[in-house]
């Protein structure tokens, strides 16, 4: 998975303008960091209670996540057609 990590962190900085790079770099560094850090801490605290609910926080942490980048990037679209017109 640590192949993964650079081209998402170099796509997520490039899709943004040059002064905004900076910021994304590091909150894709910091997210990054936050995830490594806390997934296993929180599987193993689950996976006494019952091992499926590490499974299920993480598939529902990946729907949330999707939801709401579904969200921001209809908004982004909406946001670049406002003053397009169709006349």
């Amino acid at each position: 998975m640590d192949w993964l990590l650079p081209g998402a962190s170099s796509n997520a900085s490039l899709s943004v303008s040059a002064t905004e790079q900076g910021a994304v770099a590091g909150l894709i560094t910091a997210a990054q960091g936050l995830g490594t850090l806390s997934g296993p801490l929180i599987g193993t605290s689950l996976y006494p209670i019952h091992s499926l609910y590490p499974y299920l926080a993480t598939s529902g942490l990946f729907l949330i996540a999707s939801i709401i980048i579904w969200i921001k990037v209809s908004q982004r679209h909406v946001d670049d057609n406002k003053g397009v017109s169709l006349n």
